[in-house]
């Protein structure tokens, strides 16, 4: 009878307004050992007041019979989602370590934001082997899950059987799971991060290597050695998959001559689709094409009997890429490769052809000043002067390029261009006019009997700029060299 009575006062001492009175009422329950104590108790880990929260938690704790189990479990196990959640919480603030032997069983918790929420707290525990079951999480069903067990496993991965599932990861179809799993390996110290990917370019048991992703992930490795790169080419040149290409075009930018050599062989032979080889090649930088140019060029008639092969492949590559993959390679610093490139250039036919062409006609190389401008002669005049009034009209023309332009266009006269420069002193761009009449100015002593500057005087005379009037007048000598090229562009 009295202890029915203390059961209804304590219980209703829950109730009360005041935090110390429940606080009192769970230590007074507790001191009655009744079997249905947890069912008593677990409405408190929803407590308002952490005291009374860390009240609840600790007397259900200590309530705990070793033989059947927490009663603490019980509430993980079967309690409602709030207080499940609200017993983690508790568990993640404890520093009991009977709490921390709670976390399995909540990372098994039907609930995803409560795995999640033990996974955390498992990364954080300091009495718990956490590795394992942190692992274990790794391939959790939930993405969320996935990432705060990789997060939480920073720090704590050594041995290779831990970083197998982690590579795994990074070919994963969630990118939040693949993010995860490459920071965690990138965060990695230098010398173990450089072994567990020496080791899975060569470890012959779980071939992780034939996952692009991994291959990927090395690639991009903060930490890549000249023998892992050389190893990892290696790699990507015996792969099917056909997105290695992008990283052996990536292999051509190497600073390492094997390296180039073993990327070039590798996309010039016939082992992947040729179309996806140009598209990947055309998104490369000046660096890389030249190197594939060079590396094409530089063998002998000697060397090229046994390679013909490559070299066949090789001459496909370069045929195929786009103007604009050529109009980077024409920049490479080796005179070798601009020549190669404006050989090919000149065989596309391309209408912005005369306009890269202008940019090499004066190029510190007098073997690619002679191509570029015994290919800009074959151009008809209307190409040619289409791209040079392109050039003078835009705005932000590079002024080196206009230069080049003008120059060679005094330099390199004939009837048909002249002809269209004087058509020039029509156009409604005063600018352009100006540039034509100088132009034209610069190279009369050129013009045939049918075109005489008398006739560019008559046209210029009328002009509605004034300032043009006074400027041609300076220019307008027949034999006039016109000034310099630079001071009509300034």
């Amino acid at each position: 009878m009295f202890s029915s009575l203390k059961l209804a006062w304590y219980r209703n001492q829950l109730r009360s307004s005041k935090a110390g009175k429940r606080i009192a009422a769970i230590h007074g329950l507790g001191s009655l050992r009744r079997d249905d104590f947890g069912a008593l108790v677990r409405s408190a880990l929803l407590d308002p007041i952490p005291t009374v929260r860390e009240a609840a938690f600790t007397a259900l704790l200590d309530a705990g019979d070793p033989g059947k189990g927490s009663t603490l479990k019980q509430v993980l196990i079967e309690g409602a989602e709030d207080l499940r959640k609200a017993t983690l919480v508790e568990i993640t603030r404890s520093k009991d370590p009977r709490a921390e032997a709670l976390l399995g069983d909540a990372l098994l918790d039907p609930t995803p934001e409560i795995r999640a929420m033990a996974a955390k707290a498992v990364g954080s525990a300091k009495s718990i082997d956490s590795v394992p079951l942190l692992m274990g999480a790794v391939s959790d069903t939930d993405a969320r899950v996935r990432q705060v067990a990789l997060q939480a496993l920073e720090g704590k991965v050594e041995h290779w059987e831990h970083i197998v599932p982690i590579f795994h990861s990074l070919s994963h179809k969630d990118a939040g799971t693949r993010n995860a799993a490459s920071e965690l390996l990138n965060e990695l110290p230098k010398a173990q991060h450089e072994s567990i990917i020496a080791r899975a370019l060569t470890d012959l048991e779980h071939r992780l290597w034939d996952r692009f992703e991994v291959l990927d992930h090395v690639w991009r490795s903060k930490w890549l050695s000249p023998q892992i790169r050389h190893q990892l080419l290696k790699r990507c040149s015996e792969s099917q998959d056909t997105r290695c290409i992008g990283l052996l075009a990536k292999g051509l930018a190497s600073e390492t001559p094997a390296d180039v050599d073993l990327a070039a062989q590798a996309l010039c032979s016939s082992h992947w689709p040729r179309q996806k080889v140009v598209i990947q090649l055309n998104a490369c930088e000046s660096l890389a094409l030249g190197r594939l140019i060079l590396r094409t060029t530089n063998i002998s008639v000697d060397q090229a009997n046994g390679q013909v092969s490559f070299v066949r492949g090789a001459l496909e590559l370069l045929q195929a890429l786009s103007f604009d993959a050529l109009a980077r390679a024409i920049r490479y610093s080796d005179p070798a490769v601009r020549i190669i490139a404006i050989w090919l250039l000149s065989t596309q036919k391309h209408h912005q052809l005369p306009e890269m062409l202008f940019t090499v006609a004066f190029d510190t190389d007098p073997r690619v000043q002679a191509i570029a401008q015994n290919t800009l002669r074959g151009i008809d005049a209307h190409s040619v002067f289409k791209a040079f009034k392109a050039i003078m009209n835009d705005g932000a023309a590079d002024q080196e390029k206009a230069n080049a332009a003008l120059s060679w266009i005094i330099s390199s006269p004939d009837d048909k261009l002249i002809k269209l420069l004087i058509s020039g002193l029509d156009d409604t761009d005063m600018k352009f006019r100006y540039i034509c009449a100088v132009a034209v100015g610069a190279c009369a002593h050129d013009l045939t009997e049918a075109v005489r500057v008398k006739d560019k005087a008559i046209k210029v005379k009328h002009d509605i700029d004034e300032s043009m009037r006074i400027r041609v007048a300076r220019s307008s000598s027949p034999y006039s060299s016109g000034g310099s090229d630079r001071a009509v562009m300034n």
